[in-house]
């Protein structure tokens, strides 16, 4: 039986998510660009980030199952840029 990440291991492994997103960000456009998206290496970028974001929404789930509101308050969405990214996206300055 597998147990659930806590808390406290999805904001461990948020940052890792986040590397594996800035480096498909950087190689779509680059793959795109040079080979277009009906090449083989175009379908598999395609797929890396279609497959990285479904990872994001699947394991974001996940961390709303094990979070608390205090606890959303304080870190916001841990797969998507955090606190300092809502609060950016909603305009307050910190």
């Amino acid at each position: 039986m597998y147990k659930h990440l806590t808390h406290e291991q999805h904001l461990e492994l948020a940052p890792a998510v986040k590397k594996l997103s800035e480096i498909q960000s950087m190689l779509l456009p680059k793959i795109m660009q040079h080979h277009g998206k009906s090449s083989k290496a175009g379908k598999h970028v395609i797929r890396l980030y279609n497959n990285i974001n479904a990872l994001k929404c699947e394991l974001d789930n996940l961390y709303h199952e094990v979070t608390n509101d205090a606890q959303f308050k304080e870190q916001g969405h841990a797969y998507y840029g955090g606190k300092e990214y809502a609060d950016w996206r909603n305009g307050i300055d910190r």
